[in-house]
C-alpha cells in the first residue's frame, strides 16, 4: 500500500488557522518513512489541536491501515473526507480501507467519488476496478482495467488483474496472452509463469517448461520467484507425466518455501473445528423458515475441503434457470460477526445465547445480503470458506436453506491441495503432515453435521460418484433442491459465469475421470499423508472411500 500512502496527503489544507509547516513536514515524513506506529501517536495528537485540518485524520487513518487496524482507520478517514470532500487521494485511502473491511458497496461510491474529482487518477480506477470485481461486476472490471492499461501500458499490476479476471471470466486465450506480456518482465515472469501454467497443458517440449526450468537453473534471489516457479514446474511436469518423481521433486520444494514463511499451527484450527462441535450438539431450528414463494433466494449452502469439487457442485447448479451463483460469500460469517459482537460472546460459545430473537435478527441480516445479489433467483448458491463451521447457526437460524457437503477420496483431496498456490488462507495445504491433520479434524466436524442436521436440510454428495454417475447424481442433487431437471446442469461447462476459484479452468471442460486416483503415481512420497490420514483413521492403503 506504499504507493497508496504517497497518494494520500491533501493537496489543499485550509489557509486558517495552519499548523506550523514544520509539524506538517514532520507528520507526512512519518508516513513516507513507514514509521506508523509513531505516525498514528502523532497524528492523533495533531487531530486534538487542528480537529479541522484533513492531513492529520488522513494520516492516522493510513498509519492505522498500515498497522491492520480497519476499523480504527475508517471513522479517521471518514473524517478526513469530510473535511476534503473535493481530494481525489483522500477518497481512495477511505475506499481502500473499505474494500479491506468488506464494504464494497460503499468502498465503489467512494472510489466513484474520487475519480469525479479525477478522472486522471489511475490508482483510484485500479482500487475501482478490484472492488467491482469482489462486487462480480465483471464487465465493469474488465473495463476501467482496460482504462488503466490504455494510459499506463506499463503497470504490472493492472496487467495482472486483467488476466487475472479474463481468466475467471472464461476468456481463457486472451488471459493467456496477458500472461505472456507479464513473462517479458524482469520483476513479474515468475509469477506470470505460474498463472500460465494454470491456464494450459504441457507436453515434454513445451518451451514453457524449458523457460521456467531454465529460470530456476539461475536460482532467483526472492523466495516468492523461487515459490511460483517451483510450483509451475510441478504443475507442467505433472502435465508431461512421465517423471512423477522430478514433478513432486518441485512440488516438495514450493511447499517447503512456503511453510517456512508461515507462522501457523494447525493446532489451533483443529482445536477451533473441534470447538464448534462441543458447542453445537444439536441443531433445533429456533424459528420457522420466513421465506417461500415471492419472499425472495433462498441460500444453497456448499461446502467441503478445497478441491473436493465444490466449485465444480456450484457450476453445476449455477446453469440451472432458477439457481444464482454466490460463490465465496462472507455474509454468513459477517452475520455471524455482528452478533458475536452484540453478545459479547466469542463463537462458537455464543450459542448458548442465541435464542429466537438473535436467530431471526440474524436471518434477517443475512437474507438480506442475499436478496441484494440477485431478487429474481429462487436460490443463490453460497460456497463461503468458513461456512462448514456455521452449520449449526443454519440449521438454527436458517432451516429453509439447502446445505450440499461435497467428499473426495482424501488422498485426491489431500494430494489436489499440495499441489496448488492458494492465494489466501488454507495454510495447512504446504505440509503433508498438515494437511493429514487438518483433514482429519474437517471430516471430523463434517461427520457431526451430517449426524445432527437433518437429511432434509443436508446433502452428502461424492465426487468420484459424480463422475461415475453424472446424470443420476445431478438429477438428485435438483431434487433435493426441489428443482425441475435443466439439461444445462449436465452440459455445465457451457455455462458462461465468472469462476474466482483455482478451478476456474476445470469447471469449462466436461466431466473427466483421470482426476479420480490422481495422488497414485506419487505414492512413494506420500507417505507422511498417507501415515497421518491412516492414523485419523479415514483411509488406511487397501481400504473403501471414507
Amino acid at each position: 500500500m506504499g504507493a497508496q500512502f504517497a497518494q494520500c496527503q491533501p493537496s489543499h489544507p485550509p489557509a486558517a488557522q495552519e499548523p506550523d509547516p514544520q509539524e506538517i513536514a514532520h507528520l507526512t515524513t512519518l508516513l513516507g518513512q513507514q514509521q506508523f506506529a509513531e505516525g498514528a501517536s502523532t497524528a492523533e495528537e495533531f487531530t486534538k489541536r487542528w480537529p479541522d485540518h484533513p492531513l492529520g485524520w488522513t494520516v492516522l487513518g493510513m498509519c492505522l491501515t498500515a498497522l491492520g487496524s480497519f476499523q480504527d482507520a475508517e471513522p479517521a478517514l471518514r473524517q478526513a473526507v469530510q473535511l476534503a470532500p473535493n481530494n481525489a487521494a483522500v477518497a481512495n485511502c477511505l475506499g481502500v480501507v473499505l474494500k479491506a473491511l468488506g464494504k464494497a458497496a460503499e468502498a465503489r461510491s467512494v472510489f466513484d467519488q474520487a475519480l469525479s474529482n479525477d478522472e486522471t487518477f489511475m490508482e483510484a480506477r485500479f482500487n475501482l476496478a478490484q472492488t467491482l470485481r469482489d462486487l462480480d461486476l465483471h464487465d465493469e472490471t474488465l473495463k476501467e482495467l482496460r482504462t488503466v492499461l490504455a494510459r499506463r501500458p506499463d503497470d504490472t499490476s493492472a496487467r495482472m488483474a486483467l488476466a487475472h479476471s479474463l481468466k475467471e471470466t472464461g476468456a481463457l486465450a486472451e488471459g493467456e496472452e496477458q500472461y505472456r506480456a507479464l513473462a517479458n518482465h524482469e520483476a513479474t515472469r515468475p509469477e506470470a509463469y505460474f498463472h500460465l501454467s494454470t491456464v494450459k497443458t504441457f507436453t515434454r517440449e513445451d518451451a514453457d517448461l524449458k523457460a521456467i526450468l531454465a529460470l530456476l537453473n539461475r536460482k532467483p534471489d526472492r523466495p516468492n520467484d523461487r515459490i511460483h516457479l517451483h510450483f509451475a514446474a510441478g504443475k507442467a511436469l505433472q502435465d508431461v507425466n512421465d517423471d512423477p518423481a522430478t514433478a513432486f521433486v518441485h512440488y516438495q520444494s514450493a511447499n517447503a518455501m512456503k511453510r517456512a514463511a508461515l507462522h501457523y499451527d494447525v493446532r489451533q484450527d483443529v482445536a477451533s473445528l473441534a470447538k464448534v462441535q462441543r458447542h453445537f450438539p444439536n441443531a433445533q431450528p429456533l424459528v420457522q423458515a420466513p421465506w417461500g414463494d415471492g419472499f425472495g433466494p433462498s441460500p444453497i449452502f456448499i461446502v467441503g475441503m478445497p478441491r473436493s469439487g465444490t466449485t465444480l457442485i456450484e457450476q453445476i447448479l449455477a446453469s440451472h434457470q432458477q439457481v444464482s451463483p454466490g460463490g465465496e460469500r462472507t455474509d454468513l460469517e459477517r452475520s455471524a460477526k455482528a452478533l458475536e459482537a452484540k453478545t459479547g460472546v466469542p463463537f462458537p460459545a455464543w450459542e448458548d445465547a442465541l435464542g429466537a430473537g438473535e436467530a431471526e435478527e440474524l436471518s434477517g441480516t443475512y437474507l438480506g445480503a442475499l436478496h441484494a445479489v440477485d431478487p429474481a433467483a429462487r436460490w443463490i448458491t453460497d460456497k463461503g470458506r468458513k461456512n462448514l463451521k456455521l452449520l449449526g447457526v443454519v440449521a438454527k437460524a436458517l432451516p429453509g436453506a439447502k446445505i450440499i457437503h461435497v467428499r473426495r477420496q482424501p488422498l485426491d483431496t489431500c494430494f489436489s491441495c499440495y499441489t496448488q498456490l492458494f492465494a489466501e488462507g488454507n495454510l495447512f495445504s504446504y505440509d503433508l503432515l498438515d494437511l493429514a491433520t487438518y483433514y482429519t479434524a474437517h471430516q471430523s466436524l463434517a461427520a457431526h453435521w451430517e449426524k445432527v442436521l437433518p437429511s432434509g436440510q443436508l446433502r452428502s454428495v461424492d465426487y468420484e460418484t459424480l463422475i461415475a454417475e453424472p446424470e443420476d447424481t445431478i438429477r438428485g442433487l435438483l431434487e433435493f433442491c426441489a428443482l425441475e431437471w435443466d439439461d444445462n446442469c449436465l452440459h455445465f461447462h457451457n455455462t458462461a459465469r465468472p469462476v474466482k476459484t483455482p478451478s476456474a479452468v476445470q469447471v469449462r471442460t466436461p466431466l473427466y475421470r483421470s482426476s479420480v486416483g490422481r495422488w497414485e503415481p506419487y505414492k512413494d512420497h506420500l507417505a507422511p499423508l498417507i501415515q497421518g490420514l491412516s492414523n485419523g483413521s479415514l483411509w488406511v492403503p487397501g481400504s473403501a472411500i471414507c
